[in-house]
């Protein structure tokens, strides 16, 4: 099984693992030598990918474990986080992914409604790493707030992103902190301002699909601690008109912000409607010159 490690990628060069790293990387290969063989290949073929893999040890191993949706087998995990880096090159983000795989940059910056400063954050591939690959972090005050982390991809012809988790808050004063940012972004709690914000820059990026994971597809680390975690994912893909899709996730459209039709807003809420409108583009127009940059 060691051939498999080392042939396979001839021209990667390998930090050296400790112990419970190769342990982990023998056993997957032991397990699924097919599909290891094409993901080392992976690994060492697509460029952004590459040189994350000769910074962290961990991703050889990153497709044993429990990634983006439950529901995914060895392969598809291989595919999907492969088919991410092939994308962000093909997008120009290969030089943005390098420089948020060590810590978060700064992507954006807003004031809310009574110009309190936000922030947005970018980063790669070490937050919440077995929920995607990117992650974008709503920060206040010096704290991060929430966190969204997502992977963008194809299934089939299809480009997708797909949202693997929503993440406010722990600690004790995280609903008050929820309920005062709710104010300032407009009204918008911040899992739908996180959503919005998504689903416009899926848009923007011409994807076909917005993938939310479901209830029962979110990766839980410790299945004790399952119950205790409260958010529903399935109640915020059916207040958005999210269908369930053959994985048992739910899919959304992309949506530019901009090009909504105000006319079923009532009257009396357009001013704020088009608020956030501004809010949810500027936001976006940040992110993707931060990228491109």
């Amino acid at each position: 099984m060691q051939n498999i490690l080392s042939s396979a990628t001839p021209t990667l060069e390998w930090r050296n693992p400790d112990f419970k790293e190769r342990l982990k990387m023998l056993a997957g290969a032991l397990i699924f030598p097919r599909v290891t063989r094409r993901w080392l290949l992976q690994l060492a073929s697509v460029p952004v990918l590459r040189s994350l893999a000769a910074r962290d040890p961990r991703m050889r191993y990153q497709i044993y474990r429990p990634y983006l949706s439950s529901h995914l087998s060895v392969g598809a995990r291989a595919d999907a986080i492969a088919g991410h880096y092939c994308l962000l090159h093909e997008l120009g983000w290969g030089r943005a992914a390098l420089l948020s795989s060590g810590a978060a940059i700064l992507a954006a910056r807003f004031a809310g409604r009574t110009d309190a400063a936000f922030e947005v954050r970018l980063s790669t591939a070490h937050v919440n790493e077995r929920e995607g690959e990117q992650a974008l972090q709503l920060v206040s005050g010096g704290r991060v707030i929430y966190t969204a982390s997502f992977t963008l991809g194809l299934e089939g012809a299809r480009r997708q992103l797909t949202i693997g988790s929503l993440q406010g808050l722990r600690a004790a004063d995280g609903e008050d902190c929820m309920r005062e940012a709710t104010r300032e972004l407009h009204g918008m709690r911040p899992s739908n301002f996180m959503m919005a914000l998504l689903r416009d820059l899926a848009a923007a990026l011409a994807c076909d699909d917005v993938v939310l994971v479901s209830n029962r597809n979110r990766i839980v680390v410790n299945y004790r601690r399952r119950k205790r975690i409260c958010f529903d994912y399935d109640g915020l893909a059916g207040e958005l008109g999210g269908a369930r899709n053959a994985g048992g996730n739910f899919t959304l459209a992309p949506r530019n912000v901009e090009a909504q039709d105000q006319s079923e807003v009532r009257s009396s809420k357009r001013a704020a409607f088009r608020r956030r409108i501004t809010l949810i583009a500027d936001v976006r127009t940040q992110i993707l010159q931060t990228v491109a940059g």
